[in-house]
């Protein structure tokens, strides 16, 4: 009897062994490849997700008509001229369960062209899985091309115009990931990105936009994924359909 609950527990040992191999293996699908490209198609239809950690003493939808709470948007302290996401389809909630880690932290952490072959990240030592991280959900129709007008009535300070856009951003962990960014169109200036600004020249513009930001996509956003959207083609990621 004790030999047949000895090997009984091999077994389930050896099955533990397979499964978490399996789970921690890096998902290679969400890598920069030979075969992919920028991604320029329209995706307005498509659905971003970013995810969160929700904290025992904050709730995660506020209000009478439950939005979610800003502190679960951005970290008011953030910069949110660079807002990371990840477009939802190949890439899932268990791909967005994913930490990078350890001393190839930057390495992994850059953007780079979606053809990049990088290095494959190894658990434990370049990422671990964070399975209690919550997710929320948005449409890139209801956030791209806002627009935040700022006028000023300080001669010393200039009036601009900031409009939302989401861009594919490859990184070498994740070809899936997606940057809400700023477009600041200014008086006698051509337009540019503030996330292209030095951080210190940002701060103007940051202190103005940062809490409609986190307004509209708390309105917009939902932590249950009831949306109508569509999932991306090959055609548009792929140079070539296989």
């Amino acid at each position: 009897m004790a030999l047949v609950i000895k090997y009984a527990k091999y077994i389930c040992n050896w099955f533990k062994g397979i499964f978490s191999s399996y789970k921690t293996k890096y998902p290679n699908h969400i890598l920069p490849s030979e075969n992919k490209k920028l991604i320029v198609s329209d995706i307005s239809d498509c659905l971003l997700i970013r995810h969160f950690s929700e904290k025992s003493n904050v709730p995660v939808l506020d209000g009478p008509k439950n939005y979610i709470n800003q502190a679960y948007i951005i970290h008011p302290s953030s910069n949110i001229s660079d807002l990371s996401t990840n477009l939802l389809g190949i890439f899932g909630y268990e791909e967005g369960k994913i930490k990078i880690v350890g001393n190839k932290l930057r390495y992994f952490n850059t953007y780079c062209q979606p053809d990049f072959k990088p290095e494959i990240p190894i658990h434990r030592e370049d990422y671990q899985i964070e399975d209690e991280r919550k997710f929320w959900h948005l449409m890139v129709k209801d956030v791209e091309s806002l627009q935040v007008e700022y006028n000023s009535e300080n001669k010393n300070s200039k009036s601009f115009l900031a409009e939302c856009k989401v861009l594919h951003t490859p990184m070498r962990w994740n070809y899936w990931h997606f940057s809400i960014r700023w477009l600041i169109t200014e008086t006698n200036r051509t337009p540019f990105f503030l996330n292209d600004l030095p951080s210190n020249q940002q701060k103007r513009y940051f202190r103005k936009i940062a809490s409609e930001t986190r307004s509209i996509i708390s309105m917009k956003a939902r932590v249950v994924n009831n949306f109508t959207y569509r999932k991306i083609k090959e055609s548009e990621y792929l140079k070539k359909v296989l």
